[in-house]
């Protein structure tokens, strides 16, 4: 079975002119966000890991969860202001 959940990217950018080495750094807003898991989850595009998941809470009014997501700098062309991800993870049978 497959859950699923989207969340609209609401980024920032953990990088700057005086360190271009440093990774950028997301903030994902979703519903809910089962199996997403800091320091587990992994941010893919086309099936490629171009990230990696390093925090999850709930928003100050405890309404959705927000995830922080540091992505590699060769993707960072692919994140946009109104960006959409999707969380999915696989039950077992």
């Amino acid at each position: 079975m497959d859950h699923s959940c989207r969340g609209r990217c609401g980024g920032h950018w953990d990088c700057g002119p005086a360190n271009t080495e440093r990774r950028p750094t997301i903030t994902i807003v979703f519903k809910a966000a089962e199996g997403v898991e800091a320091g587990k989850t992994f941010v893919k595009y086309k099936d490629v890991n171009i990230g990696q998941v390093k925090t999850v809470k709930l928003s100050s009014d405890y309404t959705k969860v927000v995830v922080t997501a540091k992505i590699d700098k060769s993707a960072e062309g692919l994140i946009v202001e109104d960006a959409e991800f999707w969380s999915s993870s696989r039950a077992s049978p």
